[in-house]
């Protein structure tokens, strides 16, 4: 347990594991699914759990994600860290690969984010799977030690629309990810002209990149769509794809 603390502090110096918790005193600060996971001693049944919430809101979307947790999961704790002096909760996932190494991954909290998905007027649009995951299961998934590859934070998903002040700064596509503090805004840089492909936005719709990673490739998904073919995949050195499955690209992806 030290030297697991020791290297997640590395990270972040703030985070701690938390093992004698309470459950009744983790009322409406986690789902109620958190609770059945974190409630039980044994870690086997953590992980069954977790895999039981991943499949009854996205089992049909995320084959080999869910195939990868049944062969590789081996714990899901609760994970405590200070963000602008206030506590918020996270599950660490520990993979274990084929090679043995202890892989980690963090799921944010989705309640997190309700105070900025009721200040989306077009969050009721996107479609149902993706307010299953950031409502239901985490608000975020990814790599532990490197946020930028994974399903981002509601905080950090780019919003793209032509004409908008974001655009602005995520005028191009690749490149390096400039990391700030968590409460202020970050840029990322891109290669790619966004106004290039003006067709692609109807009147009214937005497109947000809900998946990138670190090494210049995005997914971003049409809100006034369904996933199925909905997808754009965003890449530093080619141009653009497009009429992807975003979840089919996710799975593809986020243990990539």
């Amino acid at each position: 347990m030290k030297d697991k603390l020791f290297f997640l502090q590395l990270e972040d110096s703030t985070v701690n594991l938390l093992d004698n918790i309470k459950t009744e005193n983790l009322c409406d600060l986690v789902p109620d699914s958190w609770v059945k996971i974190i409630s039980s001693e044994e870690k086997k049944e953590r992980c069954h759990a977790t895999i039981r919430l991943w499949k009854k809101y996205l089992g049909r979307n995320l084959p080999n994600v869910i195939k990868r947790f049944e062969n590789e999961l081996d714990n899901v704790e609760l994970l405590e860290r200070c963000d602008n002096k206030m506590r918020r909760y996270s599950l660490l996932y520990s993979m274990i690969d084929e090679n043995g190494r202890c892989i980690y991954y963090e799921g944010r909290n989705p309640v997190d984010n309700i105070a900025m998905r009721s200040q989306l007027s077009y969050w009721g649009n996107m479609s149902q799977q993706i307010r299953d995951f950031y409502e239901h299961i985490h608000d975020g998934f990814y790599h532990y030690m490197n946020r930028g590859i994974g399903l981002q934070p509601m905080r950090f998903t780019h919003f793209m629309e032509p004409e908008d002040e974001v655009v602005k700064w995520n005028i191009k596509f690749g490149g390096v990810t400039n990391y700030g503090d968590e409460d202020e805004i970050e840029a990322q840089e891109w290669n790619l002209n966004v106004g290039d492909y003006d067709e692609l936005w109807e009147e009214n719709s937005h497109q947000m990149a809900f998946f990138w990673n670190s090494l210049g490739l995005a997914v971003s998904m049409d809100d006034g769509k369904d996933s199925e073919k909905n997808a754009i995949i965003w890449k530093s050195t080619t141009p653009p794809t497009f009429h992807n499955d975003f979840w089919r690209t996710v799975d593809q992806l986020l243990f990539s």
